[in-house]
C-alpha cells in the first residue's frame, strides 16, 4: 500500500526574524511544504522552543539575533540537536565561524534563491527526524530518561567537551522498592518511577540524567566550587513528599569531582558504592 504523503502532517519550522516582512518572505517560500511559526523577539522564541521542543523540526534565525539566541538554545539538552539555518544579507567570516561552532548547519543568503532555501530547509528537517529516531532509541520508554548506555555516551561527550570543568555524579537508589511493587502493584509503581524520573531530570537541566536499572537513577552535571549537598537533599525531600507512593526512602550517592582519567562507568560505580555503604541503615541518606 502506497503512503499518501499529501495527507501527512507537515513538520513545523520556526522563524526568528527582525521584522514581519522578512519573516513573510521566508514563509512564502517554504509554507507549501512546512507549517511555519514566526517570532520577532528572541526571548519569546527561546521560551517557545523550550516548551515545544518536540514539535519543532528546524529553525531559521536572522544573523543579527543568532549568536545570543543560539548560545542559549545549545545550553538546553533537548535543543542541542535542533537544526538551525541562518538568514543573512551580509558575510562576516568571524561571526560565521562562531555560529558554525554552535552547530549551525547552513546559511541562507539574501536575496533568497527560493529553490535553494526549500532544499536547505528540507535537509534540515530530515536531519531533525533522524535525530528524533535516534533519541527515541536512546530513551527509556517508561521514564524518558537516557538508557544506561546512552547516559554513559552523553555524559562522556559532555566531559570531553568541557575538559577544564568540574563534574559531579549523583546516584539515586530506592530502599526496598520491591516491597512497594507487592503492596501497590505494577501500575502505581510505574507511575511513581516516571514521576521521580521527571523530577530528577529537572534537577540538572543542563546536565545528563539516566535510568541505570529498575529503581536506580543517575545524573551527571557541571558544578562550580562545590556540590551543594544540603540543597540536593532538600530537593529530594520536597519531591518525595509529593510522590504518588508515600514514605519511600531514596538513598543518594555522590562522586565529585569526577576523575577525568577514570572510565566513566567506574565513576558511576563509585557513586553507587557510596549508596551500598549506607543501604539498610536508617537515618543515613
Amino acid at each position: 500500500m502506497m503512503t499518501d504523503y499529501t495527507k501527512m502532517e507537515k513538520s513545523t519550522v520556526l522563524i526568528l526574524e527582525q521584522s514581519a516582512s522578512e519573516a513573510d518572505e521566508l514563509t512564502k517560500i517554504i509554507s507549501d511544504d512546512f507549517e511555519v511559526i514566526s517570532f520577532f523577539d528572541k526571548d519569546i522564541a527561546i521560551s517557545f522552543l523550550n516548551d515545544n521542543s518536540s514539535t519543532i523540526s528546524a529553525a531559521i534565525i536572522n544573523i543579527d539575533m543568532a549568536l545570543e539566541t543560539l548560545t542559549k538554545i545549545r545550553r538546553t539538552p533537548v535543543l542541542q540537536n535542533l537544526p538551525i539555518l541562518i538568514s543573512t544579507s551580509y558575510e562576516d567570516s568571524k561571526l560565521d565561524e562562531e555560529l558554525l561552532a554552535l552547530d549551525v548547519i547552513d546559511f541562507l543568503r539574501k536575496p533568497f534563491n527560493e529553490s535553494r532555501v526549500r532544499a536547505r530547509v528540507k535537509t534540515a528537517v530530515k536531519l531533525s527526524e533522524a535525530h528524533k529516531v535516534i533519541n527515541e532509541l536512546e530513551r527509556d520508554e517508561l521514564t524518558g530518561l537516557f538508557t544506561r548506555q546512552a547516559f554513559l555516551r552523553k555524559a562522556e561527550l559532555l566531559r570531553n567537551k568541557k575538559q577544564d570543568k568540574n563534574f559531579c555524579i549523583i546516584a539515586f537508589d530506592f530502599e526496598n522498592f520491591k516491597s512497594s511493587n507487592t503492596i501497590y502493584g505494577e501500575e502505581k509503581c510505574n507511575e511513581f518511577i516516571a514521576y521521580t524520573a521527571k523530577r530528577l531530570a529537572g534537577m540538572v537541566p543542563n546536565g545528563v540524567a539516566g535510568r541505570f536499572g529498575g529503581d536506580q537513577f543517575i545524573v551527571f552535571f557541571e558544578y562550580i566550587d562545590k556540590v551543594d549537598v544540603d540543597n540536593i537533599t532538600k530537593i529530594r525531600n520536597y519531591f518525595m513528599d509529593r510522590a504518588p507512593i508515600p514514605h519511600q526512602v531514596v538513598k543518594i550517592g555522590i562522586y565529585a569531582p569526577v576523575d577525568p582519567e577514570l572510565e566513566l562507568v567506574l565513576c558511576c560505580d563509585r557513586a553507587f558504592l557510596a549508596i551500598r555503604e549506607i543501604k539498610g541503615i536508617y537515618g543515613k541518606d
